[in-house]
């Protein structure tokens, strides 16, 4: 093998080493995200499942007192 080529090898090892570290900095960027994303959800769900909760009594208060009526 010549210098060039050797140089050529090292050069390019250089620019995988360097893609990996790019691509491992992105992977943990995306996790944060994807973890961001998943509380949001489960913070959604909780305040749908409250508002049916309250939209559940409010009916059950509603049936109540116009049974107290009759």
């Amino acid at each position: 093998m010549d210098r060039y080529t050797i140089e050529e090898i090292v050069l390019s090892l250089a620019d995988i080493v360097q893609e990996n570290r790019y691509l491992r900095e992105e992977n943990k960027r995306l996790h944060k995200i994807e973890k961001e994303y998943h509380e949001y959800l489960d913070e959604r769900f909780k305040a749908s499942e409250q508002a049916s909760l309250n939209m559940y009594n409010a009916i059950c208060t509603s049936y109540s007192l116009g049974n107290n009526k009759n």
